[in-house]
């Protein structure tokens, strides 16, 4: 017997406008979003694993991010690349071991070198298991070409694998990033068109991230279906083994705007983005990015999605 069709729910414009839709708000405010699929491209050694390594332990206690603010999420990083001992190295070097991250009411799941498959049933199934045992809103695979044996030039086989990714993010009310390699010609390909394989990939994302890096700089840039592009010019700090956040001559001479500014601020303008906060105060987001967090820290200041479900809007707590 054949599974009855299922029919399309068709909403009058009243309904549809009338509906409780839920706006999930980034998970880092307007680089990473809180729902779908999100691919985060360079080239071997460019310091993928290190930049969403270091993303982890910014969702899992609500800390900085590239001098933006990361949400505090419950986290699950998944990697087939590498070792376990080389991959606890890097985590003491970021968080270190007496560190008060560790005693934060939060979540950071680490699963090495399992044998995770998105290319059969059986192994969408452990991950669908491990997805729900865990309840991340946030998950990274490290990364995709070690978890099928696709074709990744065919767009059906990426677009069935896209597919599997997309309905586990939305079953489990989950942002999902794979990291991936750039093509070995990329430099003049755009965006997530710079990845390696079909065009699928770049078209079924919510945002496609590019980390590239040279001996001297490095950069993060970046296309999100709802949102601004993203461009931050970087630095690795080989100490720690994290990526930091470039401020140029000019930028900085834009001067930085004390708490009590931002606070005075949002209390003449309530419901405020950082780019609204950043024109009213005449400085750069980059400036302010990191203040607003240690208010929001600090709980004197609140965080809520914006309308448009992109990036958040910021008011003085009651």
């Amino acid at each position: 017997m054949e599974d009855p069709v299922t029919p399309i729910e068709v909403l009058s414009i009243d309904d549809f406008l009338a509906a409780k839709f839920e706006l999930v708000p980034d998970i880092v405010d307007g680089i990473i979003p809180g729902h779908g699929v999100i691919a985060m491209a360079g080239k071997p050694k460019a310091g993928k694993t290190n930049l969403t390594l270091d993303l982890c332990t910014a969702t899992w206690i609500g800390g900085p991010f590239l001098g933006r603010t990361a949400r505090q999420v419950r986290t699950l990083f998944i990697g087939e690349e590498g070792g376990p001992a080389s991959l606890q190295k890097r985590l003491k070097s970021m968080v270190g071991e007496d560190s008060e991250m560790a005693s934060r009411d939060s979540f950071l799941g680490i699963a090495m070198r399992q044998g995770v498959r998105l290319d059969t049933p059986d192994g969408m199934a452990r991950l669908d298991d491990a997805m729900a045992a865990a309840d991340p809103g946030f998950v990274v695979l490290d990364c995709l070409v070690r978890m099928h044996r696709l074709a990744e030039n065919d767009a059906r086989d990426m677009a069935a694998l896209m597919e599997a990714l997309e309905d586990l993010a939305s079953r489990h009310q989950s942002a999902i990033l794979f990291n991936h390699h750039l093509a070995k010609v990329s430099e003049g390909s755009a965006g997530g068109y710079a990845m390696r394989g079909s065009g699928v990939l770049a078209s079924s994302t919510e945002a496609n991230l590019i980390l590239r890096r040279s001996k001297t700089r490095a950069s993060l840039t970046g296309e999100l279906r709802e949102g601004a592009d993203v461009h931050i010019d970087l630095e690795f700090d080989e100490a720690s083994l994290q990526f930091r956040p470039v401020v140029n001559s000019a930028t900085a001479s834009r001067g930085k705007p004390s708490e009590e500014q931002v606070l005075a601020a949002l209390q003449a303008s309530p419901g405020s983005t950082i780019d609204q906060i950043a024109k009213s105060l005449s400085t750069s987001d980059t400036s302010l990015r990191p203040i607003v967090a240690s208010l929001v820290r600090s709980q004197a200041v609140g965080a809520s999605p914006a309308s448009s479900g992109r990036g958040q809007v910021y008011r003085v707590a009651a």
